[in-house]
């Protein structure tokens, strides 16, 4: 399998090259890159269209986030470690996974829960295998230890 990278962003700089860049020294090449911008960066990753496209977002951003429906809708799949998307309210995480399907795309995650350990991948490889989870008993996130430790029963955890 022939991997690429053919665009490393930051925050400040941003890189394209179709041929790929050289790994040993990305860092000098994307000092040299143009002035970032997520929207920018997006709208020139679908211009270019190149075949089996993977945006990965390594980021906490909510903008960049919002930007997966767009990618995914031009076939362009989705890997991020980003939590904002997939713990967002279900109707949005619903979109998200619909419209992968939809466009014969992925749209991945895996440390939304279990401190980046591979729960879900584990979780998926398990039911595809015929097997049937009938039940899991675990708090595997922080955020989701605070909730229940301080949860009172008052209000509603879903609107």
């Amino acid at each position: 399998m022939d991997i690429q990278v053919v665009s490393p962003s930051n925050s400040r700089k941003m890189i394209f090259k179709n041929e790929g860049i050289d790994l040993s020294n990305w860092k000098e090449a994307l000092d040299k890159g143009s002035e970032a911008s997520i929207g920018k960066f997006v709208n020139e990753a679908i211009a270019r269209n190149l075949r089996n496209s993977i945006f990965v977002d390594v980021t906490a951003n909510k903008d960049v986030a919002a930007l997966y429906g767009k990618l995914l809708k031009k076939s362009i799949a989705v890997v991020a470690c980003n939590k904002i998307a997939a713990s967002s309210e279900y109707k949005n995480y619903k979109y998200l996974k619909e419209l992968a399907r939809e466009y014969n795309s992925k749209f991945l995650f895996e440390t939304n829960v279990g401190a980046a350990l591979p729960v879900i991948g584990t979780l998926t490889d398990l039911v595809r295998s015929g097997d049937e989870v009938k039940k899991i008993e675990a708090v595997l996130s922080g955020t989701l230890n605070f909730v229940f430790n301080n949860y009172d029963g008052t209000r509603k955890f879903a609107r």
